[in-house]
């Protein structure tokens, strides 16, 4: 049964919100001989402990799609297992939510010989300016307890271009088209270096702050106790809901 329970680790999982607060769900069948059919585990308060939920485990059969009817309009995580007509069951897919979850992308679930002065990394949703972001860590086995409160990211705004600096790019560059001199080549690059510098005086600055370091994410440092496994998440609260990503492991180096 161990080689049962190995073969069904990875599941697809896709979720879809629809009216009512009821959600379809769809996932890849696993090729075993062994499969009799599927359990969706789901809840509505983390994404660790999927049993709790009044509900939760649905067996489903031996069918690869279902609807969850009935739900209060709430974040769901939810997952699908696997089993046998013995008795035996895989592990988790991998956790969706009803909504966007952060993921964590360094340290991966885990990851060894991690740096102490770490820097934690995770997924940012499309619109993360409306967002805080609070990573809570701490040694297995002990509370995670609140590490940063990160503020929301503060996108990028392009000024708007006042109308002079419009006017004389385009005058400029009308005198180069009808000409085609070559002085008029440099005097036009010289009138579209002013325009851009008139502007970009023109609408104010640009205010833009990076929730964390990382790339294309958010992030937070912290400095941690060597040779030490740890366990992290990230919380992700946008005023009206918080959605937070699983718990990861890792290991310190010395």
């Amino acid at each position: 049964m161990k080689l049962f329970l190995t073969t069904l680790v990875g599941l697809a999982l896709m979720v879809v919100p629809s009216w009512g607060m009821e959600i379809d769900l769809s996932w890849a069948p696993v090729s075993h001989s062994e499969v009799a059919g599927y359990k969706v585990y789901y809840s509505s308060t983390t994404p660790d402990v999927l049993n709790e939920e009044a509900g939760s485990p649905l067996d489903v059969g031996n069918v690869t799609s279902t609807t969850l009817t009935g739900l209060t309009e709430t974040v769901y995580y939810i997952a699908v297992t696997a089993y046998s007509a013995g008795g035996g069951e895989s592990p988790y897919s991998n956790v969706v939510c009803s909504t966007w979850m952060p993921t964590q992308s360094y340290p991966a679930e885990g990851e060894t010989n991690v740096p102490v002065d770490v820097e934690f990394q995770w997924s940012l949703p499309p619109n993360p300016e409306n967002y805080t972001f609070t990573v809570y860590y701490g040694p297995v086995g002990g509370p995670m307890t609140e590490y940063s409160t990160i503020p929301p990211v503060s996108l990028p705004t392009l000024p708007t271009p006042p109308a002079a600096g419009l006017v004389l790019i385009v005058l400029c560059g009308l005198s180069l088209t009808l000409l085609n001199k070559k002085k008029l080549v440099r005097g036009f690059v010289a009138c579209s270096v002013s325009a851009m510098l008139l502007t970009s005086c023109g609408g104010g600055g640009s205010d833009y702050t990076m929730a964390a370091p990382g790339s294309g994410g958010g992030g937070a440092k912290a400095l941690l106790e060597p040779n030490t496994t740890y366990q992290w998440k990230v919380v992700a609260d946008d005023g009206s809901v918080q959605v937070e990503s699983t718990s990861g492991t890792f290991t310190t180096g010395s």
